[in-house]
């Protein structure tokens, strides 16, 4: 009898495997022999579930911005106003946040050469905005920030901020520990909130 095969599974399986390339050696490594290989299955198995290196790397790219959102949304869908966990969702304080950010910068890079990326990077971080401009308005209107803050201004502030933290603790972990990262985005966030 033949072997049941979950192409679902098999599709997230892939994804994973780009992951730990880009981790190990970067977005250079990953090619669909890399991908074979880091798997222990054929190229022609690869390919029955991705025309080029491309489509790996779009689906690649939507199962880690899919996890951030999942774990924000989760945050929000219990506490509207808790921008401060919301926040800390995007950063890179476990092991599987950290990929995702170091494939989140690696993106940034293609995203430079590639319309399809470029478009990509600009609708996730439209989304991100959007999604913290509706935690920030919560929170204002529950008493938590100050209501005469600019909450879409706000939100742009705390995007470009834990951006640019998570970059830094990406490329230097011993300098950004979870702890540090933590305690200076609540300073960020008091600074928000006037």
């Amino acid at each position: 009898m033949p072997r049941i095969v979950d192409h679902d599974q098999r599709r997230e399986n892939v994804a994973d495997a780009v992951l730990r390339l880009i981790a190990q050696s970067g977005v250079e490594s990953v090619t669909i022999r890399s991908i074979a290989k880091e798997l222990g299955y054929s190229t022609a198995v690869v390919q029955h579930y991705f025309e080029n290196k491309q489509q790996v790397m779009l689906f690649t790219y939507h199962k880690a911005a899919k996890r951030a959102r999942d774990r924000s949304y989760a945050i929000l869908a219990r506490d509207p106003g808790d921008i401060w966990n919301c926040a800390r969702t995007l950063l890179p304080l476990t092991h599987e946040r950290w990929l995702d950010c170091h494939v989140w910068l690696a993106f940034k890079g293609i995203a430079i050469a590639d319309p399809e990326f470029a478009s990509e990077q600009r609708r996730a971080v439209f989304q991100t905005r959007s999604r913290f401009e509706g935690a920030i308005r919560a929170a204002q209107a529950d008493g938590r920030l100050n209501p005469q803050a600019d909450a879409a201004m706000a939100a742009r502030r705390l995007l470009a901020f834990i951006q640019g933290m998570s970059a830094e603790a990406v490329f230097d972990t011993g300098d950004w520990p979870p702890e540090r990262q933590q305690v200076v985005l609540d300073m960020e966030i008091a600074a928000l909130a006037g």
